[in-house]
């Protein structure tokens, strides 16, 4: 574990100071974004760490979108506003929803997209 990178992101200096103390503790190497990085994508570019350890969970589903292809992004998009719509769900809450759903079902989230929104590959 002493050769892991691990980038902590989280919305509060304290919480992300704690967190790295622990892991410090551990024999972890802590990675820290720049200060010019304005969100978790850009941080993890920068960093290039072993594991990302986020945690703020709205911070998740930023994270998450950055790492999905570009073309299914506006697809996953409209699949979690439908979802927030039609059951009255928070970005959070209804891309955790989106996750959930696809691990039940083994498939990749694209595809459960697709299914919310009726549509075929």
């Amino acid at each position: 574990m002493g050769d892991t990178r691990i980038l902590v992101v989280d919305r509060t200096d304290e919480h992300v100071e704690a967190i790295a103390r622990a892991l410090r503790s551990q024999g972890c190497e802590i990675v820290t974004a720049p200060p010019r990085c304005r969100d978790v994508t850009e941080a993890v570019r920068a960093c290039d760490p072993d594991v990302v350890l986020i945690g703020a969970p709205e911070l998740e589903s930023e994270f998450a979108e950055a790492r999905r292809p570009a073309d299914e992004r506006p697809i996953v998009e409209r699949a979690k506003t439908a979802l927030m719509d039609e059951r009255r769900l928070g970005e959070t809450e209804a891309y955790r929803l989106l996750r959930r759903m696809a691990m039940s079902r083994n498939m990749r989230l694209i595809d459960v997209a697709r299914g919310v929104l009726g549509e075929r590959a």
